[in-house]
């Protein structure tokens, strides 16, 4: 039994643990920088950027990827080479303006081409980046989260985008499309539609109405002069009549014979 010098945290998210840094094989992956930090060289004669990529996609998903970028050295090549490089991070991850922070870098997906450097007697096999390129769409991805560690949201794919050409290096498979419904059959319509024959609808025939006899013409004969016949009745002449006493008053030769 022993004492530490002080309490571990195991929880503390700056805590990790013992990573897996077998090189990953040549290829295109679609990954992102997760962390950054600026340290001192070995030989203490300048400084560079560490960053930690994180692996999105494909059969080594959730596996880190480290690089270093010489920004002081006293090899101005070595420092040009990493002015090539962060130049490259810049394009490939929509990065305008000046970077005054290495945070600007983080998460921000990008393709980068990796290869495989030999080991020394020291250190053993590695990996660097030899080339940055922009993504585009890409494929929905189940990212295997590094303890202490929550990498940005990855973009969704729109459905039945294929993926890439650095996809197929990279060992992503490609998204399926999605079903497409069969179209329905077409109803078949007949060109000529037969004209209905129409129907006959009797007509009845006008029937001649039956003749009805004239009403018989009464002569009226008015008992009274002033009275006036009927309209289209025969005028019988009012014979005049005389009585005894207007007959006694007319003079016997204005008498009628």
């Amino acid at each position: 039994m022993a004492l530490l010098p002080s309490a571990f945290n195991p929880n503390d998210p700056a805590q990790q643990g013992v990573g897996d840094w077998t090189p990953l094989p040549k290829a295109d992956y679609y990954a992102q920088v997760i962390a950054t930090d600026i340290e001192a060289n070995s030989k203490q004669t300048g400084t560079f950027i560490k960053c930690d990529w994180f692996i999105l996609a494909g059969e080594h998903a959730g596996k880190t990827l480290i690089t270093r970028l010489n920004i002081q050295n006293p090899n101005p090549q070595a420092v040009e080479i990493a002015q090539k490089h962060m130049k490259s991070m810049c394009d490939a991850m929509g990065i305008v303006g000046p970077v005054m922070d290495t945070v600007e870098y983080h998460n921000k997906p990008c393709i980068i081409s990796v290869k495989v450097t030999p080991g020394d007697a020291q250190y053993g096999p590695g990996n660097d980046i030899t080339k940055y390129a922009p993504t585009g769409e890409q494929p929905v991805v189940a990212a295997v989260a590094t303890p202490g560690v929550v990498p940005a949201a990855v973009p969704i794919a729109t459905p039945g985008v294929v993926v890439p050409d650095w996809g197929a290096a990279a060992g992503i498979p490609p998204v399926a499309a999605p079903p497409v419904a069969p179209a329905a059959a077409p109803v078949a319509v007949p060109a000529v539609v037969p004209a209905v024959a129409p129907v006959a609808v009797p007509v009845a025939t006008p029937v001649a109405p039956a003749a009805i006899p004239a009403a018989p013409v009464v002569p009226v004969v008015p008992t009274d002069p002033n009275l006036v016949a009927p309209v289209g009745a025969p005028v019988v002449p009012a014979v005049p009549v005389e009585t005894p006493v207007e007959a006694a008053k007319v003079a016997p030769w204005l008498k009628p014979k």
